[in-house]
Order: structure tokens, then sequence, then C-alpha cells
């Protein structure tokens, strides 16, 4: 019997707390410790997956999140909304350097794409418990659909303002 945050052996520990790390279990509920044997091992794989699928969903937001960060603060200092081809990108304090950020974070969420593909059908038939499955399967469906509403954002921004404004004056 090991804990399942930090791996601790848990025989012979009467407290219902982890030593380690202090996360609760319950020696009655297999569902709060893992056992040893091929389940503590596949149990273990599909919480890595689990953490592979929503570190690959997030570059999509955050590049979102930097290009209006840069469009705010470009509405911030100029004290307007910023004009393409009239107002400097350059001028405006950390806009270069978000920027430059947004375009890493796109194509790493471009990059990533394909494999958060093929983790989610991974862990979306992964076999497993009833709750380990449940778990699974809302991550698979809330990282495809913040993956599929970064796609739309893209297709809609691609001529944006903010976009001719940052990158072709």
């Amino acid at each position: 019997m090991r804990c399942l945050s930090c791996g601790y052996t848990l025989a012979g520990v009467t407290s219902g707390r982890c030593p380690e790390c202090g996360r609760g279990f319950d020696a009655a509920d297999p569902e709060t410790f893992d056992q040893p044997g091929p389940s503590a091992g596949r149990r273990r794989e599909r919480r890595w997956l689990n953490r592979a699928v929503a570190l690959c969903m997030l570059p999509a937001p955050l590049s979102y999140a930097l290009l209006f960060s840069c469009w705010f603060l470009g509405s911030v200092t100029l004290g307007r909304a910023p004009r393409p081809s009239i107002d400097d990108p350059g001028r405006v304090p950390l806009v270069p350097l978000l920027s430059s950020l947004w375009m890493f974070a796109t194509m790493a969420a471009m990059a990533f794409a394909p494999g958060f593909l093929i983790l989610t059908a991974t862990v979306w038939f992964m076999p497993g418990t009833a709750a380990e499955e449940r778990r699974s399967r809302t991550l698979c469906v809330i990282s495809g659909v913040t993956l599929a509403c970064s796609i739309a954002a893209f297709f809609l921004l691609r001529n944006s303002a903010i976009i001719q404004w940052l990158f072709f004056d």
C-alpha cells in the first residue's frame, strides 16, 4: 500500500494520513492509495498522462493571454486603442517582450497539437477504475474544448487590428 501523492509505503500506518506528505487515505478504500502490482503502475502512468495532456493544452490559452496583454498595455500607455500603421508597438513598455513570448507560445501550441491528440486518445481508451476513467475523460473534454476554442480564436484574430499593430507595421 503506497501513498497516491508521494509513493510512501503506508504499511503499518494507522493514522489515516501519509507521514511523508500528509495526504489522507482510508485503508478500507483502495481508491485512496496505490496498491502494489500492475494496477499501481497503471495508475501512476495514467496520472502522468493526465498531466501531459494538461501541459499540452496550456500554450494555446497562454498565447492569447499574452496577445491581449500587449493590446491592454498599448491601450493603457496610449490612452486609447492602438492603431495599426500609426502607433509604434516598440515604444510601449513590455510589448516587444510580450509579443515575442506570444510568438513562442503560439509555436508551442501548434507543435503540441498533434501530441495532444495522441495523448488524449491514449488517456481516453486506457482502462482503469470508473473514477479514474471519468476524471481522465473529463480532462480530455476540457482540453479538447480549450484547443478547439484556441484554433477558432486564431482564425478569427489572424487579420485583426491587434495582430496588424504588433507585427505588420
